[in-house]
């Protein structure tokens, strides 16, 4: 069982105004995002290096395991 989550969202039209600014928090290992979300939660083209961005990061485990991510369109619910 994973104790947490990773996520990432998409920044094109978000309202900046209504944006938790805890999801722009990257300080201290994330720990105020940890702390509310219980997990973490990244603009989807922030990257982890140049030109990788967290898509593909989150696609692989920290032993370079391919492993499967979901998307999830909030815009298509009811």
């Amino acid at each position: 069982m994973p104790g947490d989550y990773d996520g990432a969202w998409e920044p094109t039209g978000v309202d900046w105004e209504a944006l938790d600014p805890v999801l722009l928090d990257f300080t201290d290992h994330r720990v105020v995002t940890k702390g509310k979300y219980l997990g973490e939660v990244f603009p989807w083209n922030a990257g982890t290096a140049p030109g990788e961005p967290f898509t593909e990061f989150f696609q692989q485990d920290r032993d370079g395991r391919a492993k499967g991510i979901i998307r999830i369109v909030l815009r298509d619910l009811p």
